[in-house]
């Protein structure tokens, strides 16, 4: 679940799509041991990454008014991912 909007579904979506493709490349390469491993490195790799630093920054955000209406500002023309990965937000 995204820390910052709530939403969760996308992700689930691409956790579903994720797990299939692990699911297949581990199983054509005989290499089901692996499964495990490579579905959570690919989830990583995918977007787990921009959640961790989310997560990081809703605390910031929500740390008082004006982080809020900065971050809802900065909101206007850029995604949240931006505004995270470019810490806009320091």
């Amino acid at each position: 679940v995204d820390p910052i909007s709530g939403k969760g579904i996308p992700y689930a979506m691409m956790s579903g799509q994720i797990a299939i493709e692990t699911i297949n490349s581990c199983e054509k390469k005989d290499r089901l041991d692996k499964l495990g491993t490579t579905y959570e490195k690919s989830l990583d790799r995918r977007f787990l990454k921009i959640l961790k630093a989310k997560r990081i920054a809703r605390d910031k955000i929500f740390k008082d008014d004006a982080s809020l209406k900065k971050f809802l500002t900065l909101w206007e023309s850029h995604r949240a991912s931006e505004i995270v990965m470019k810490k806009l937000l320091d």
